[in-house]
C-alpha cells in the first residue's frame, strides 16, 4: 500500500467546519502530549487547544488577514490543518524585531492515522504560495514537540535557533527561518 494519500482536497475552512476542526485540535494535541514525556500538565493541553481555537476564530473574524488557515479533506473528512500568522512570542524573543513583519507557520495538525502520509507537506506547499502572494520573502516556524521536530529537521534543515532543555530535560525547542523561494514548487 502506498503510504502517501491521493485525492486530497485543500481549501480554506468555512464556519460550518469549525466543530470538526476543533475536534482535530483536541485529538492531535492530546495525542502529541501523550507521546511527549515532558508535557504532562493537563492544563497545558487545555491551553493549547484553546489557543488553536482562538487562532481559527481570528481567521474567521479577519477573513484570513490576521491568521490564514488551510485544511485538508480526504474522502469528505477533514484530516488536517496548517496556518500562518504573526510570529509567536518565543520567535520574537529569540530572533528579535526583524521577525515581527514576517509570518510564522502554525497549527500543523493532522489526525494520527493520517500522519506520515504527505498531508502536512501538501498543506505546506499550498500555504507557501499564499505567503508569497502576500509579498513575503521569508517565514518562521517553531516547534517544541520532539517527535515532530525530526520531520521538520528533514524539511527545513538545521534551525536558526536551538533552545536546549526549553521544556525540560532533553526536550528542546527549535526555530527555523526560511526563505519562501526555497520551498516553492517549480
Amino acid at each position: 500500500m502506498n503510504p502517501f494519500l491521493k485525492n486530497l482536497y485543500i481549501r480554506q475552512p468555512e464556519k460550518k467546519d469549525e466543530n470538526e476542526i476543533h475536534q482535530i485540535f483536541s485529538i492531535v494535541i492530546n495525542d502529541a502530549f501523550d507521546k511527549e514525556p515532558n508535557f504532562s500538565d493537563p492544563q497545558e493541553i487545555v491551553d493549547e487547544i484553546r489557543n488553536q481555537k482562538n487562532k481559527l476564530e481570528l481567521f474567521f473574524s479577519s477573513s484570513g488577514e490576521e491568521e490564514y488557515f488551510l485544511l485538508t479533506e480526504y474522502e469528505n473528512q477533514i484530516i488536517g490543518t496548517l496556518s500562518f500568522g504573526k510570529p509567536s512570542d518565543i520567535i520574537i524573543k529569540e530572533i528579535g524585531k526583524e521577525a515581527i513583519n514576517s509570518p510564522a507557520l502554525k497549527s500543523a495538525y493532522v489526525l494520527p492515522k493520517f500522519q506520515s502520509r504527505g498531508v502536512v507537506k501538501m498543506l505546506f506547499f499550498e500555504i507557501i504560495k499564499e505567503i508569497k502572494r502576500r509579498g513575503h520573502s521569508q517565514f518562521y516556524f517553531d516547534c517544541g514537540y520532539a517527535l515532530a521536530q525530526s520531520y521538520y529537521l528533514k524539511l527545513f534543515g538545521e534551525p536558526e535557533v536551538f533552545l536546549p532543555h526549553c521544556w525540560g530535560q532533553n526536550c528542546h525547542h527549535r526555530i527555523w527561518k526560511c526563505r519562501v523561494n526555497d520551498y516553492l514548487l517549480k
